[in-house]
């Protein structure tokens, strides 16, 4: 393992491709990974990036471990940079997309990905808030393209059901209380190897948590209802030898994508992955 460098993925990255390869990679059948990510705060010691970088490395090394040790043809496009995050905005840096735009963009990138002639999209976020209405969306997405008569292609969410099955597992080795999962020790760790030039230690502060648990019903609330700094769970209990720790979720990445390429786009075939 070594941190993350873009310069390490070439010949999988949309961006750095002409048209031409584009479309001789559309051609080849190859995989078009679409990172999910999000700017929101992430306390005072980590950037509010934190989850777009997630997403773009996760998608990277995952489809890298994809080609390498499974020989799928994969290529990543851009991370999406904004995301659904209206529970940070108590934080100045947090920029939140309404439900409506953030699924728009979604179906048109979505589509655009779909006229260059690729069939299999596999998304993957790097914040739990865009998930649900993503998978959502794209799954309604799906059936209207299927209404429009469009049905040899697949869209998938990498998520704990179908990719991440020991994400609960390796949270809770972590485990800092009740709200353990944002801007955390893990995430903080992630940084700390990866992106040291971007931890202030000084915010490396344990964060006094205003409440342990949050009411049954469906409640709009904010980190801020949550935690003064933004934070939660111990960032103090950062350490880079967590880091390795987390590349279980790149390696389950590469692994899910083994599967998408595997299963066939005839509808009637058994699935044997879980697209929307």
């Amino acid at each position: 393992m070594k941190p993350f460098d873009e310069r390490d993925y070439a010949g999988l990255m949309w961006k750095e491709m002409s048209w031409v390869e584009v479309g001789r990679a559309a051609e080849e059948g190859r995989i078009a990974v679409l990172p999910l990510g999000s700017v929101e705060q992430h306390g005072p010691m980590i950037p509010v990036g934190c989850d777009y970088l997630l997403a773009q490395y996760w998608g990277l090394e995952g489809a890298r471990r994809a080609r390498d040790d499974h020989g799928v043809p994969v290529v990543v496009l851009p991370a999406l940079p904004f995301g659904r995050a209206t529970h940070h905005t108590d934080f100045p840096g947090t920029i939140s997309l309404s439900l409506e735009t953030y699924l728009k963009v979604l179906e048109d990138v979505v589509r655009e990905v779909l006229r260059a002639g690729f069939r299999k999209i596999a998304c993957i976020s790097g914040h739990g808030g865009n998930i649900a209405p993503a998978t959502e969306g794209l799954r309604d997405l799906a059936g209207r393209l299927r209404r429009e008569g469009i049905e040899d292609v697949r869209i998938y969410m990498a998520d704990n059901r179908t990719c991440f099955t020991r994400g609960p597992e390796i949270y809770r080795r972590l485990d800092q209380g009740q709200f353990n999962f944002h801007a955390d020790a893990w995430e903080t760790s992630f940084f700390m190897y990866h992106r040291p030039d971007l931890v202030k230690p000084e915010g490396m502060v344990r964060p006094v948590v205003k409440r342990d648990s949050l009411p049954l019903h469906l409640n709009y609330y904010t980190r801020g209802d949550v935690t003064e700094t933004g934070a939660s769970g111990d960032p103090t209990r950062a350490d880079t030898r967590y880091a390795e720790l987390l590349e279980y979720f790149p390696t389950a990445f590469g692994e899910f994508l083994k599967k998408v390429w595997d299963e066939p786009l005839d509808r009637q075939a058994p699935a044997q992955s879980s697209p929307l």
